[in-house]
């Protein structure tokens, strides 16, 4: 995370010594480099944990906080001014990766002790050469805590592009069919056609409504109402799109909504039918009243 803000929240707590890694969706090549980047970041050594990142073009972007490095001289800068404060219990590991050696997208937690509160994140990631050339950071912000977030988050507004001009790989078809008809779906809040993406005992999980739902038809009537509400669905355009046919991630904006940014995760059977799809948007921009109202319609009747 890059912000000029300062943290509200005390650090604290531990990860797991061993912490689980969900490896089913990608390959072995990315995940021992990852699993390299996040043990450089644990051990807070500043010249291993960059060394993971392309040189020559680096965009990182956090999505919730308006963190925002345009190359890769400053994100090095970032990490050697904020790394030497870590206490020992701040440590960064991956839980899920979705890709291959092109493109991926990575949920990772970084314990209090980095930021100020635990972190809970879902990465789009692409690679040029073996390193990250661009890596834009979605998490929610309520999970930060409302206030701590508002106090921490850069005032100055990201760009229009996030990076994604300078990145030129092509999704697979699979994957690609299977996104767009998501899109489609969510966009035009027709929730029959979102659960017939999924497998027999797909799961839909949206991290900002702490909502998880299992199987087309419980998908179905969880989602028959609560799509027109959500905050970034309604004319959503498509920013980017990252992965393999084993599954991968769309990020969207919606310029001018409530919440403006957004991403969705899905993995992928053979077919490109969606076995789990997870999604976040930044929630402390939603009023409690607005995410309760969100939540009762998801009650299944």
């Amino acid at each position: 995370m890059l912000s000029s803000g300062t943290s509200a929240q005390a650090a604290g707590a531990l990860s797991p010594a061993n912490p689980p890694l969900d490896r089913s969706h990608t390959t072995d090549g990315v995940v021992r480099r990852l699993v390299g980047l996040y043990a450089a970041k644990s051990r807070h050594d500043v010249e291993a944990t960059t060394s993971h990142f392309h040189r020559p073009r680096l965009t990182y972007i956090d999505a919730a906080f308006n963190g925002y490095s345009p190359s890769w001289q400053p994100y090095h800068d970032y990490f050697a001014y904020v790394m030497p404060t870590w206490p020992a219990s701040a440590v960064s590991y991956p839980t899920r990766i979705i890709g291959d050696s092109r493109s991926a997208v990575v949920m990772f937690t970084d314990t209090p002790g980095m930021f100020g509160n635990e972190m809970r994140v879902i990465a789009a990631m692409d690679f040029v050469d073996g390193k990250v050339t661009r890596q834009i950071d979605y998490s929610d912000g309520r999970h930060y805590g409302v206030a701590a977030a508002a106090a921490y988050r850069n005032p100055t507004p990201l760009p229009a592009q996030w990076g994604e001009q300078f990145v030129h790989s092509t999704p697979p078809r699979l994957l690609t069919r299977t996104l767009t008809a998501l899109h489609d779906a969510l966009t035009a809040a027709e929730a029959d056609a979102v659960a017939r993406l999924f497998t027999t005992e797909g799961i839909y999980e949206d991290r900002t409504l702490h909502l998880s739902v299992a199987g087309p038809l419980a998908i179905r009537r969880s989602l028959a109402d609560v799509l027109r509400m959500l905050p970034c669905t309604q004319q959503t355009s498509v920013r980017h799109t990252v992965g393999s046919e084993q599954g991968g991630a769309l990020e969207r904006s919606n310029p001018g909504a409530q919440v403006d940014r957004d991403i969705i995760a899905v993995e992928l059977d053979h077919q490109g039918s969606i076995q789990r799809l997870t999604t976040v948007c930044d929630g402390s921009f939603v009023s409690d009243a607005d995410i309760r109202r969100m939540l009762a319609t998801t009650i299944e009747p």
